[in-house]
């Protein structure tokens, strides 16, 4: 590859390729790039919600402790070299130019997906730079997702509710033994889930792995003295850390169920009995800080993020009916009486459930389409507001929606805009 354009555009050309579920093309890849994935300690992060977010703020508070902290997640927003961070700094376009020639044969001729390509880069790279740790989102699922390759430190499932069904199953039980797959022999697991059937699968792997169980909220006990939409105020009490006043810089309701994952998680990696070799001194003043400035620290974006003041504009990635429920809740308690929803999303979401959620907030839908083969038609999204007996009004390109919406509500209502990680992205280029 001669440059970072031409790697880009590689990279992306592999999405023909599709989704494909299995370990086997991972371990080809990463043992052409000398097994990197071997050679750094890690977090192993799934669940249906919230994956990001404990995963920023994970890195967020590790990084203010002194540790050179890599964060892989997906999908990014605007560089495909979000997906790969060290400290919160982006890989650079040399180092990406540089990888990518070293498997691209064998990629070609074994039509390698992107994902597990790009799996494969971010693992190469953070054991080439030698990080101290690494957070690792899942991309779908669990047991058979590319990231599975990893033996870490740590197992966190944020939560489980329905979804990618075609992939993962139609009941809990599924999708929960699904995520379930990313739990390690002897390998501790944390989960924020307070579904009774999803626990017990969890329980159950966890006892035939034997690996240590936590609850999150059995560890953790919060309170909600403050939430806004930009910050939320927290008092928190477990064994290691307390606080009267913690503040995190990621605003919305649903903040409260990922922060005692986050604390438990931290809890674990620290507490003197940990057996691993590896151990982790985290002070209150790194949780502290690290809390307070995640997007500093690691350059999250999407997650009910304030783009404009008068009038309000909010943009949130949620983008399957969980997600819309906890959002929703957070715009019913936080939002002014009146605004407007602009909304895009992709086809193989469960979009009639998500409509069904935004109906309860009695606004207005303006449908948009991002630019995205994968996205669901803007003219279907109102065919199926209408049927939904919804509001809705054809917004077209997400950049046309929003002016759209602009020129209907006043300085003193707000535009809500969600639905995908591409509507949200193009948002942001607006």
């Amino acid at each position: 590859m001669k440059s970072y354009k031409s790697t880009v555009e590689f990279l992306f050309s592999l999405q023909n390729f599709g989704i494909k579920l299995g370990l086997e093309n991972i371990e080809s890849l990463l043992n052409i790039f000398g097994n990197p994935h071997r050679q750094f300690p890690s977090i192993h992060i799934a669940g249906t919600n919230g994956k990001g977010s404990t995963a920023a703020m994970l890195s967020a508070v590790l990084t203010c402790a002194g540790y050179k902290t890599g964060l892989y997640t997906s999908p990014h927003l605007f560089d495909f070299r979000e997906r790969i961070r060290i400290n919160g700094i982006q890989i650079p376009e040399n180092k990406l130019i540089g990888y990518t020639p070293q498997i691209q044969n064998f990629v070609s001729q074994n039509h390698i997906t992107f994902f597990e390509c790009t799996t494969a880069t971010a693992f190469k790279y953070f054991a080439d730079e030698k990080v101290d740790i690494a957070i690792i989102e899942t991309g779908l699922g669990g047991r058979l997702d590319a990231t599975n390759i990893i033996s870490p430190l740590l197992s966190i499932i944020t939560n489980i509710s329905i979804e990618h069904q075609e992939h993962l199953g139609n009941t809990i039980e599924n999708i929960a033994a699904e995520k379930g797959g990313i739990i390690k022999k002897n390998v501790p697991c944390i989960t924020g889930s307070e579904n009774t059937i999803a626990i017990t699968i969890l329980k159950k792997i966890c006892k035939e792995k034997r690996a240590k169980f936590y609850q999150a909220h059995s560890i953790v006990k919060i309170a909600e003295r403050h939430i806004g939409i930009n910050k939320n105020i927290y008092e928190i009490k477990s064994k290691q850390f307390n606080s009267n006043n913690l503040q995190v810089s990621l605003g919305g309701f649903y903040q409260s169920k990922n922060i005692p994952v986050v604390l438990s998680a931290l809890n674990v990696l620290s507490k003197s009995n940990n057996k691993s070799e590896f151990k982790f001194k985290i002070s209150a003043n790194n949780i502290n800080e690290g809390l307070n400035n995640i997007q500093a620290f690691t350059g999250i974006y999407g997650r009910f993020e304030i783009m404009r003041r008068q009038p309000l504009i909010v943009c949130d990635v949620a983008h399957n009916p969980d997600a819309i429920l906890k959002l929703s809740y957070s715009v019913q308690q936080l939002f002014p009486k009146r605004g407007m929803v602009v909304f895009g999303v992709m086809k193989d979401k469960n979009i009639d459930e998500m409509l069904l959620v935004l109906k309860k907030l009695n606004l207005p839908v303006i449908a948009v389409q991002p630019k995205t083969e994968r996205a669901l038609s803007s003219k279907e999204i109102v065919h199926k507001c209408h049927s939904l007996g919804i509001s809705c009004f054809h917004g077209g390109e997400v950049q046309n929606g929003v002016n759209f919406g602009l020129s209907r509500i006043s300085k003193d209502e707000f535009l809500l805009v969600c639905g995908s990680f591409y509507v949200a992205a193009e948002l942001k280029k607006i």
